[in-house]
């Protein structure tokens, strides 16, 4: 199967946006990337209140089944935070590259 990319656009809580930040590179890109996917951006909106990130997978198995991995796995059951203490809200879409 092809590379393919998710678009995660998450809301999140403004007090908490550079924790938030901190956090998601210090725990969760590795994890991705131990997972085999590649984080190829991430943003964060002016106001705080939105985090959005891309993430890829060369998916042999499929999207979902890279995604099951790595949600069940014991190192992501154990982040030592809960990101819902700073995501109140999200919406996730596979995306494609497009061209000029």
């Amino acid at each position: 199967m092809a590379r393919r990319s998710q678009l995660r656009i998450y809301t999140i809580v403004p007090d908490t946006a550079e924790e938030w930040v901190r956090l998601f590179h210090a725990h969760i890109v590795p994890l991705r990337r131990q997972y085999g996917f590649s984080v190829d951006a991430s943003y964060l909106s002016d106001d705080r209140t939105r985090f959005c990130w891309v993430a890829s997978h060369d998916c042999p198995d499929g999207w979902e089944a890279a995604e099951a991995a790595y949600y069940a796995s014991p190192e992501r059951s154990s982040l030592p935070f809960d990101t819902s203490a700073y995501i109140t809200g999200h919406d996730v879409t596979m995306v494609q590259p497009t061209s000029a």
